[in-house]
């Protein structure tokens, strides 16, 4: 019994650093599209000038 709740534990901690990892991919990816954006924006400005 002792086993299993250990198992337990540690599937929960796995879980929350899986979540904590998505989390900063999905950050990530936001903030790269952001940039790409804004980029794509400025040279799109620079080119009409």
């Amino acid at each position: 019994m002792g086993a299993e709740i250990e198992m337990m534990e540690i599937d929960i901690n796995e879980n929350e650093q899986i979540q904590a990892a998505c989390g900063l991919v999905r950050r990530f990816a936001h903030e790269v599209l952001s940039r790409q954006k804004q980029y794509r924006d400025d040279l799109l400005v620079s080119c009409l000038q």
